[in-house]
């Protein structure tokens, strides 16, 4: 590092002895064309000196170290090893899981396969119903026995919303009875 700053300080003097040629000749000369040109060459010279200021500045304090150059104690394995090690060890594992059953791949079928219902599909599929026919019975259409636990409960929230917005008008007899549902009649 203090080669490199030593560098920058001697470019650096370099251009200031640079400028006080130019000087030296520009108060010398009588020419104004030449006098432009030395003027442009001291501007140049001028630059040159505030970048390696800067440079200077910014590196006078930085300090650099080589490289160092770090070997590690090589490390001998305590045990001689045979060549066919590893392959073996690697096939008795192969075979060992090979062997082992798995007890819940009757069920991967089950959790992969999932049917995904929204409201808006049961609302709509309803409403068609209620087109086709004047009402229908709510636990008929989507019974149990016909269609799983998720279908059913996203169907009653369609219902329970259509009714909620008087789209529809429900009726039950008696506790966990049927659930009649038609139309709402407009009102004029």
């Amino acid at each position: 590092m203090d080669n490199n700053v030593n560098v920058l300080d001697e470019i650096n003097k370099g251009a200031t002895m640079g400028m006080d040629a130019i000087m030296f000749v520009y108060d010398k000369v009588g020419d104004q064309t030449f006098k432009k040109v030395l003027d442009g060459e001291y501007k140049k010279y001028k630059d040159i000196t505030k970048k390696l200021r800067t440079n200077f500045d910014e590196n006078a304090n930085r300090f650099f170290r080589m490289q160092e150059n770090i070997t590690l104690p090589k490390q001998c394995l305590e045990e001689k090893y045979e060549e066919n090690i590893i392959p073996t060890i690697y096939e008795k594992m192969w075979v060992k899981n090979k062997e082992k059953i798995n007890e819940h791949a009757k069920n991967i079928e089950k959790i992969a396969v999932t049917d995904t219902y929204t409201v808006v599909s049961k609302v709509k599929q309803m409403f068609k119903e209620l087109i086709k026919n004047k009402k229908f019975v709510f636990n008929k259409m989507f019974s149990l026995k016909e269609h799983n636990k998720n279908e059913v409960v996203t169907a009653f929230s369609g219902l329970l919303e259509l009714s909620r917005r008087d789209k529809v008008e429900t009726t039950q007899d008696k506790l966990f009875g049927d659930i009649t549902v038609e139309k709402k009649k407009m009102s004029v």
